[in-house]
């Protein structure tokens, strides 16, 4: 007697349900996607008890006929691609024709939908994957999904979700993410009744950074575009937060590959990287990197909720969005100073949020290090120069101080400085420090 047998139908369902959907959060997220997909402009996502009693996601896009909606709740039912080698060229962010088929399997759903070409909507109840009922129904243009006690047929599934305000945390970031990915949308979200976001659509991606975290966070940004297009094509938009505003944790962390919510820690991890020796151990910038990449290059086809990605050419995008970053964070802290300014002493004060009173720092003229040097000195505090001579202080940030070392061509007058700086370190700011020490390399 043969111990392998095909599983039933019911248990595959469950089992495919469970890796597309996780948690409430999921639901969303598949949901928007499909709106997204669907050319809506405006996205209304309402929920209970953290999306555990109710989801409701409603848009205006192209909608759904009648066959449509008898197929849609069907496993591997797409509108995406239509052969093989549409898997190699993806553009849309749903593909897998899964996603409505894993709800419907684990909950209880309602959907309504109009085309433009329809002059009634219709209305399908699903009830774990099993359609039971599908009529006319007034409606806009558009689709609403509603999901009903998710989980309510695999309670092994349901005891594991947390607290309603935890689940809601996850559906908010899901939320969020989307909003900064397409600020053409405006999206709406609420919970138990209440509002908890809503944002016009705009294409100005600053006013949805404003709506979203505030006017600290947009102040002290910096803006880097990465155009590679001709040479590796791909294309890079990156937005950081300056040393000013960080934060303990990597929470305010978002990556876009194609416009698609992935996640990649080595790209993110070079974005820290860059902020190297800038910021204190443990301390993280709020990152927005958008990647657009030919999608010959992108397999997004990896793991049924597609928030894993294979890029092909990821060392490339690396190297080159760490050197470009790296190079802005530079003089961001430290920009070259003109060097027609004859009084040093002011230029240098001028250039610097000091704590400390001017007469405290005497700089004596006696040798001037030429610009061309001073481009090479911007690592000063990471690395040993490979050019015999010259003079690099580091700094180690958990320790609030500055290792020196002296080479022939300093000076006893410009070692002074520094050791004056040193003994104000304890209520000069890290980067003040840094920026003092950049600067004195021009001097």
């Amino acid at each position: 007697m043969a111990n392998i047998k095909l599983l039933s139908k019911d248990i595959i369902e469950k089992i495919s349900a469970g890796e597309v959907i996780e948690r409430p959060a999921s639901v969303v997220k598949e949901l928007i996607e499909n709106s997204i997909d669907a050319k809506a402009n405006k996205i209304v996502i309402s929920v209970e008890d953290g999306g555990k009693k109710l989801i409701k996601v409603m848009d205006n896009g192209v909608g759904m006929s009648k066959d449509d909606l008898l197929l849609c709740t069907k496993r591997y039912a797409t509108s995406k691609i239509n052969e093989e080698e549409d898997l190699y060229n993806i553009t849309t962010l749903g593909f897998r024709g899964e996603a409505l088929a894993s709800i419907s399997a684990v909950s209880y759903m309602r959907i309504i939908s109009r085309t433009k070409d329809d002059k009634f909507g219709h209305e399908i109840i699903v009830d774990a994957g099993e359609i039971k009922s599908i009529k006319e129904a007034t409606s806009n243009i558009g689709t609403t999904v509603e999901v009903h006690n998710l989980f309510y047929n695999v309670p092994a599934r349901k005891k594991f979700l947390q607290i309603a305000v935890k689940e809601f945390d996850y559906i908010y970031d899901v939320v969020v993410s989307y909003a900064l990915a397409y600020p053409n949308i405006g999206f709406v979200l609420n919970h138990n009744n209440k509002n908890i976001i809503r944002t016009a659509s705009s294409d100005d991606i600053m006013k949805r950074l404003h709506k979203l975290f505030g006017k600290n966070i947009v102040e002290n940004l910096l803006s880097v575009t990465i155009d590679k297009q001709d040479q590796y094509n791909f294309l890079c938009k990156c937005y950081v937060t300056t040393p000013k505003v960080v934060r303990r944790d990597k929470k305010y962390s978002f990556l876009f590959i194609n416009k698609r919510w992935v996640k990649n820690t080595e790209l993110m991890d070079i974005v820290y990287e860059a902020y190297r020796g800038i910021l204190k151990t443990n301390y993280f910038p709020f990152v927005l990197l958008f990647i657009d990449i030919d999608t010959r290059y992108v397999d997004v086809n990896v793991h049924p909720t597609k928030r894993i990605v294979k890029i092909s050419i990821l060392e490339t995008i690396k190297s080159v969005l760490y050197e470009e970053l790296r190079k802005q964070l530079r003089l961001l802290i430290a920009p070259l100073p003109d060097s027609s300014v004859k009084d040093k002493k002011s230029m240098l004060i001028k250039h610097i949020n000091y704590k400390i009173e001017p007469e405290e720092i005497k700089i004596k003229q006696s040798r001037q290090i030429e610009l061309s040097d001073y481009a090479h000195a911007l690592d000063l505090y990471t690395k040993q120069s490979e050019q015999s001579g010259q003079y690099w202080p580091s700094l180690h940030p958990a320790e609030k101080s500055v290792d020196y070392a002296k080479a022939h061509t300093k000076t006893a007058d410009e070692k002074f400085v520094l050791i004056n700086l040193l003994k104000n370190s304890e209520y000069l700011g890290q980067l003040d420090v840094i920026y003092y020490l950049k600067l004195i390399m021009v001097y």
